[in-house]
């Protein structure tokens, strides 16, 4: 498995996390017989945060201001853009796990196979939308700011990146 972080930074209609990392766990698959959509629900749930959907990505940007999100790929491929016109566009494939941080911009560009995912949210949570709108960019920020820092990471529970990373974050912002 190969971890991956990047640090998104706001743009004119996305605030992104200036702060928070977006983390990527590639091919993390199920070591038994055990369907993979199955496999994401039942660990992300173990570790509080509790499987919300089986779905795509949506192919418009948007993003959550009041929590954070993950989402396990099962089936397909897709091309997906992170972070609207400051981020990166990179391709997802099964067995993928995207932690994005609250505010975050996301988009699914294009996608084969029935590109779909597990998608959830730390306990207690539910998302709202938005949609890069120029005059919402402020208010945002201050309620992205808000969000909690999760107590685990959803793969893998006190010993993942979310914990490392977002953590020392904590520390050295001052959040």
């Amino acid at each position: 498995m190969k971890m991956e972080s990047h640090l998104l930074k706001p743009t004119r209609n996305f605030p992104n996390n200036p702060d928070l990392p977006l983390i990527i766990y590639r091919a993390v698959t199920p070591k038994t017989g055990t369907p993979v959509a199955l496999f994401f629900e039942e660990i992300f749930t173990k570790h509080a945060w509790p499987a919300a959907w089986r779905y795509t990505m949506y192919d418009f940007a948007h993003y959550h201001s009041n929590t954070h999100e993950v989402f396990g790929v099962f089936q397909g491929h897709a091309r997906v853009r992170f972070g609207n016109g400051s981020g990166f566009e990179t391709s997802l494939d099964m067995g993928d796990i995207v932690i994005i941080p609250a505010g975050v911009a996301h988009q699914r560009l294009n996608s084969i196979d029935n590109f779909e995912a597990v998608g959830a949210y730390p306990e207690g949570f539910s998302p709202n939308m938005h949609y890069g709108l120029p005059d919402d960019l402020t208010a945002m920020l201050h309620q992205i700011e808000e969000v909690p820092i999760p107590s685990t990471d959803p793969a893998f529970g006190s010993k993942g990146s979310l914990i490392t990373l977002w953590k020392e974050t904590l520390h050295t912002h001052s959040r």
